[in-house]
C-alpha cells in the first residue's frame, strides 16, 4: 500500500513531457507495467492529481520521508550509493528485457527513462527511512525542469553515473570456486591484472550496459567474451570446459512459449524451471558433452553440450483450454439452438447449442478474456465475460424469452436538449391513438406497446401537428427522444375549467376557440378541462361553447405566459326574468321599487343583454372572460446529486443569479436547498445556478424556472478531470452509472466519428465542445437518440472547438449492469508537403 510523500503546485515548473502532469502519468503507469515482477519504478514517487495544479506524490516504501537536502553531509554522500543503485535498475532491467531483439527499442526507452528522471532540483530527492534504519530514495517532481531562465537539467547524472552496471566476474575450476587466482580482464583495449577475492570474484565498477569485455585465468586460450547485459554474474570457466546453454522454447510455428514449466535431466539428476517472456531458459556452467534432456508437457528431446553453440531450439506444446457452455432457461432446462458467439483476441466464431442446451469448443489459448454472447428468435440476447485457465473451463447462461410487449418512455426535447414539459403529443400505433401531455421532465409513458411495432409521436402545437418522429420500440431500449419545439415566450398556455351551476365540472364538453382565421375544437377531460398552448399575447379570441341548450361564448385577451378561465356554463332563472321583462309592462308600475335596484345589479354583471324580442333566436350569452393570474413562484428547490452513485452531496456550495437577484446556499445533508420566495416577475428571464463542492469539479447551468431542479455533481479524478485522451483510443465502461473522459481530437474543426458499442441495458452518449469542467448543455454537439443498445454503430458530426477538445459523456441505462466502450477516430489532418527525413546511424 501506497503512502503520500508531499503535495507540490506543479504552475511554477515546466514540464519536460509536451503533454504535462497526464503523460506522466502515463510514463508511470507504462514502467510499472513493464516492471510486473519487481519494483525498479518504485525509484519514482507515483503521481496522483489533486486539482488542476497540484500533484500528490505517493510511494510505496515504507517508512518516514525527509528531502535530500535536509540530509548532513555524511548522509548525502552514503545516500548516492543506494540512489545509484536505484536509478540503474530501471536501466538494466530495460536493458535485459530488449537487447537481445532491437538495441533501437533500448535506445528509446533508454530516452523515455532519461525524460522521467529529470527533476528542478535536489530538493525533489527524498530519503524513505525505516525504523531499522534501512533507506530507500524517491523521486518527486520527476519529469518537471524548473521554469527560470536557463533552468539545469540532468541533476541526477551529476550526482551518480548512470546505464552502468557492477561487473562480477566468478572464476570456476573444474566445478570448484577458485579463490586468489589471477586473471586478466581486457576492457576497452587494455588489459587489467586481477586476483579473485576469498569467494572466486572480480569486480568491476561502473561499466556501461552493452559493453563487451573479455577474461581469461590460465592463458588466453581459455579466454571468455562478455556483453555488460546486467547479469548479476559472469562465470569465467578454467579447467574442464564447461559453458552456459541457452534455450529456446516455441511452438510448432516458431513463437516463444511464455511462463511454462521444463524439466531438463542431466548428470543424473532432474531440475525443473520456466521459461521467461520470450521464452528462454538458461542453465549454467554445463560440462563440454553433456547429454540434456528436455522435456515440456508431451514433448521431449535430448541435447549435447557445445562449447561454442550459444542457442538450442526445443519445440514445445503450448498451453490450451476448453470452454464448455450450458444455456438454460428459467426452469433450468437446457435450450437447443441459441447461438453462442465466442469473441476474443479480434477473433469471433459461432456455434449453436445442440439439444441439451450446450456447446463446447476447444484449442483455445488459456489466461484470455472471452465475451460470450447468447441469442435466439425467442430469447432475450445475454452477454458475459470469461477469462480461461488451462484445461476445461465450464459455464452455465441463463436467458430468458423476449416479452412481446412493454412500457415505452417518450422524452420531448428542444433543439438545446432541454425537456418540454406540458406539452400535448399524439402517439400512434396499430394498436391504439391517444395523447397525452409531458410531465415536469418533459416524459410521457406509453404501456403495453408491442415490440417491433412502429410508434408514431406528434407534438401538437395550437390543435396542429409540430414536430413528427416514427420510432421503433425494441426490447431493451425503453426510452425515446422526440426534438420538438418550445413556446415561444411572447405566447400563452391556457387552461379553461368548465363547471355548471352546481359549480360541478362538465367533462366531454366541446371547446371552440377562434381568432377569426383560425379555430381549435378541444373535449374536456374528465376533470372539465382542456389546454391550449401557444395562444398569441394581446390577440381577441373569441371561446364559445353549448351545453344544456344554452350557447355560452366570450372574447378573450391572453396576457401573461400561463392563464386559467373558470367558465360557468347552462340556464340563468336571471336569463328567465329578464324574458318575462316585456310581459309583465304593464304591472311595472307596481313593482318599479324592485326593478330599480335589479337593473342596477344586471349593469354591474359580466352579462351584455340582446335583442331578446327577435323570434327563434337562440339563447346567447356573452360572458366577459374571468382570467385568474398564475400563482406567485415561490421558490426552486435544488438536490445536488453524486453524478456516478446518485448519493447526496451535502456541504456544496450555491450561487443563485436572476436577473438582479443573487442568492447563495449551502445544501444540506440530504443534499437539498430549497430557495423560498424568489422574485421571479420575467418568465423569459433565465435562471443561473453554479455549484461548488471539495473534491469535486463546478458546475454552472442555466435553465427556465421549474419548481424542482437535480444536479450532478463529478468527482475531479483521473476518469472525470481535464486530461485528454487521445483520439483514437478504446474507452472501456468502468461500471459507473454515469462517465465523462475528454478527448484530443487533434483537429478544431472538420467531421469526427465515434464508434459506440452498449449492451445489456441501452446506455446514452453525449458529446460536449471543450474540456469536463466547462461542459453545460448549450455546448453539445451531438447526443444519441435516448438510449440505445446497439453492439456497435459508428456516429459522424460536425463539430468546432479551437482547441481540438471534446468531451464524451455516457449515461447508462443501469446503475449495476451498464457495460459500454466507444472509440474516438481521429479526424483527418491537412494534407501537408512531403518532407524527406534522412538518419545517420
Amino acid at each position: 500500500m501506497s503512502q503520500p510523500i508531499i503535495t507540490t503546485d506543479i504552475s511554477q515548473i515546466r514540464p519536460v513531457f509536451a503533454d504535462g502532469a497526464g503523460e506522466n502519468i502515463k510514463r508511470y503507469t507504462q514502467l510499472k507495467m513493464m516492471f510486473r515482477t519487481g519494483k525498479e519504478y518504485a525509484v519514482l514517487a507515483e503521481p496522483m492529481l489533486d486539482g488542476p495544479q497540484k500533484i500528490t506524490w505517493h510511494t510505496e516504501f515504507e517508512g518516514t520521508p525527509a528531502p535530500f537536502n535536509k540530509l548532513t553531509e555524511e548522509e548525502q554522500e552514503a545516500a548516492k550509493g543506494r540512489i545509484k543503485f536505484q536509478v540503474n535498475q530501471l536501466y538494466k532491467s530495460v536493458f535485459k528485457q530488449l537487447y537481445r531483439s532491437s538495441m533501437s527499442d533500448v535506445a528509446d526507452m533508454f530516452n523515455v527513462i532519461d525524460s522521467c528522471i529529470e527533476i528542478p532540483d535536489y530538493d525533489n530527492i527524498y530519503r524513505i527511512q525505516k525504523p531499522d534504519g534501512k533507506s530507500n530514495y524517491v523521486l518527486i517532481k520527476w519529469g518537471f525542469i524548473s521554469d527560470d531562465f536557463n533552468a539545469q537539467s540532468g541533476l541526477v547524472k551529476k550526482l551518480v553515473p548512470i546505464k552502468v552496471d557492477t561487473v562480477r566476474i566468478k572464476v570456476i575450476k573444474n566445478s570448484k570456486t577458485a579463490s586468489n587466482e589471477p586473471v586478466t580482464v581486457i576492457y576497452k583495449g587494455h588489459e587489467n591484472q586481477y586476483t579473485t577475492d576469498s569467494k572466486g570474484y572480480v569486480i568491476m565498477e561502473d561499466i556501461p550496459l552493452g559493453d563487451a569485455f573479455s577474461a581469461y585465468a590460465e592463458d588466453k586460450a581459455s579466454i571468455t567474451d562478455y556483453i555488460c547485459d546486467g547479469s548479476d554474474e559472469y562465470h569465467l570457466l578454467i579447467g574442464t570446459r564447461s559453458a552456459d546453454m541457452n534455450f529456446v522454447v516455441t511452438d510448432a510455428t516458431g513463437q516463444p512459449i511464455a511462463d511454462t514449466d521444463v524439466s531438463f535431466t542431466y548428470d543424473g539428476r532432474t531440475y525443473f524451471e520456466t521459461t521467461d517472456s520470450q521464452g528462454r531458459i538458461r542453465l549454467r556452467d554445463i560440462a563440454e558433452g553433456t547429454e540434456v534432456v528436455c522435456k515440456q508437457r508431451n514433448a521431449s528431446k535430448s541435447f549435447i553440450c557445445d562449447i561454442n553453440q550459444r542457442e538450442y531450439l526445443f519445440e514445445g506444446e503450448r498451453p490450451v483450454a476448453e470452454i464448455d457452455v450450458a444455456v438454460m432457461d428459467e426452469n433450468g432446462d437446457g435450450v437447443p439452438g441459441i447461438d453462442v458467439k465466442f469473441t476474443f483476441n479480434d477473433k469471433s466464431l459461432s456455434v449453436s447449442t445442440d439439444r441439451n442446451g450446450k456447446v463446447s469448443i476447444d484449442n483455445l489459448p488459456p489466461d484470455t478474456d472471452f465475451e460470450i454472447e447468447c441469442s435466439g428468435n425467442k430469447y432475450q440476447t445475454i452477454s458475459t465475460h470469461l477469462t480461461t485457465h488451462e484445461g476445461l473451463n465450464m459455464t452455465e447462461i441463463k436467458i430468458k424469452k423476449v416479452s412481446t410487449k412493454g412500457s415505452m418512455t417518450i422524452k420531448v426535447v428542444d433543439e438545446s436538449g432541454v425537456p418540454i414539459a406540458n406539452t400535448l403529443v399524439r402517439c400512434e400505433t396499430d394498436d391504439f391513438k391517444q395523447e397525452f401531455y409531458t410531465n415536469e421532465a418533459g416524459e410521457l409513458t406509453l404501456d403495453q406497446v408491442s415490440y417491433n411495432s412502429n410508434v408514431v409521436c406528434t407534438q401538437i402545437i395550437n390543435g396542429l401537428g409540430s414536430h413528427r418522429h416514427t420510432f421503433t420500440f425494441v426490447p431493451l431500449q425503453n426510452s425515446y427522444v422526440l426534438k420538438g419545439m418550445k413556446i415561444l415566450a411572447d405566447v400563452t398556455d391556457l387552461c379553461i375549467h368548465v363547471t355548471n351551476k352546481k359549480k360541478e365540472a362538465v367533462p366531454n364538453l366541446r371547446i371552440t376557440i377562434d381568432d377569426g382565421h383560425n379555430f381549435i375544437n378541444r373535449i374536456t377531460n374528465r376533470d372539465g378541462e382542456i389546454h391550449v398552448q401557444g395562444l398569441e399575447r394581446g390577440k381577441s379570441y373569441n371561446i364559445s361553447t353549448e351545453y344544456d341548450g344554452k350557447t355560452t361564448e366570450l372574447n378573450y385577451i391572453p396576457k401573461q405566459p400561463q392563464e386559467r378561465l373558470n367558465l360557468q356554463v347552462g340556464r340563468s332563472n336571471i336569463g328567465f326574468l329578464l324574458w318575462l321583462i316585456p310581459l309583465l309592462g304593464l304591472l311595472a308600475w307596481l313593482i318599479v321599487a324592485f326593478l330599480i335596484p335589479k337593473i342596477q345589479e344586471m349593469k354591474n354583471a359580466p352579462i351584455i343583454v340582446e335583442d331578446t324580442t327577435a323570434k327563434n333566436k337562440p339563447d346567447t350569452t356573452t360572458i366577459v372572460p374571468v382570467v385568474q393570474e398564475p400563482d406567485p413562484i415561490k421558490g426552486i428547490l435544488l438536490t445536488i446529486k453524486d453524478g456516478k452513485t446518485g448519493a447526496p452531496v451535502p456541504g456544496a456550495k450555491i450561487k443563485l443569479e436572476y436577473g438582479k437577484t443573487n442568492l447563495s446556499a449551502v445544501s444540506d445533508s440530504l443534499g437539498k436547498f430549497n430557495f423560498d420566495n424568489v422574485p421571479m416577475d420575467d418568465s423569459t428571464l433565465q435562471v443561473k445556478v453554479t455549484v461548488t463542492a471539495d473534491g469535486r469539479q463546478d458546475y454552472t447551468t442555466s435553465f427556465l424556472y421549474t419548481p424542482e431542479k437535480v444536479i450532478e455533481l463529478l468527482e475531479t479524478s483521473f476518469d472525470t478531470n481535464d486530461i485528454p485522451v487521445n483520439c483514437g483510443t478504446k474507452i472501456e465502461s468502468k461500471g459507473y452509472h454515469s462517465t465523462i473522459r475528454t478527448i484530443n481530437v487533434k483537429v478544431p474543426k472538420g467531421k469526427v466519428t465515434i464508434g459506440f458499442a452498449t449492451f445489456y441495458i441501452g446506455d446514452e452518449m453525449i458529446v460536449y465542445k471543450g474540456k469536463a469542467s466547462e461542459i453545460s448543455d448549450d455546448k453539445i454537439l451531438f447526443r444519441t437518440d435516448g438510449y440505445i443498445k446497439t453492439n456497435y454503430k459508428t456516429f459522424t458530426f460536425d463539430y468546432d472547438t479551437p482547441d481540438g477538445i471534446i468531451t464524451v459523456r455516457i449515461n447508462g441505462g443501469d446503475n449495476s449492469k451498464t457495460q459500454w466502450y466507444f472509440k474516438v477516430f481521429c479526424p483527418q489532418q491537412p494534407k501537408q508537403a512531403k518532407q524527406t527525413n534522412t538518419t545517420t546511424k
